[in-house]
């Protein structure tokens, strides 16, 4: 996630609202051309991402205020596969109020 926010106890952030993060999911072992699916607020964001020749996929997010900001990466799996399919684990963001003159 970048930029990084600070770590607390039962989230990460505070995030601005407002503000865009910039989500970097990565297979391991890297692999190329795997889908990776994000999730954002429990819902799953509609394109699915091929991983690049680092096993790695981004996505753009902007947090907005008074919603919740959580979000999952997921590997829903690949026939033919040597690598198992795998939820990923969500991470919470806390969300501050967006500076004047952002949403």
């Amino acid at each position: 996630i970048s930029p990084r926010p600070n770590v607390h106890w039962w989230a990460l952030g505070p995030v601005s609202a407002g503000s865009p993060l910039k989500l970097t999911a990565t297979l391991v072992p890297k692999r190329v051309g795997h889908p990776i699916e994000f999730w954002i607020n429990r819902t799953r964001v509609k394109k699915t991402f091929l991983t690049d020749a680092n096993g790695q996929v981004t996505h753009n997010f902007t947090p907005r205020y008074a919603q919740p900001a959580m979000v999952r990466a997921s590997f829903p799996g690949l026939p033919g596969s040597d690598l198992f399919p795998d939820r990923g684990c969500e991470v919470n963001f806390a969300v501050v109020k967006p500076r004047k003159g952002q949403q």
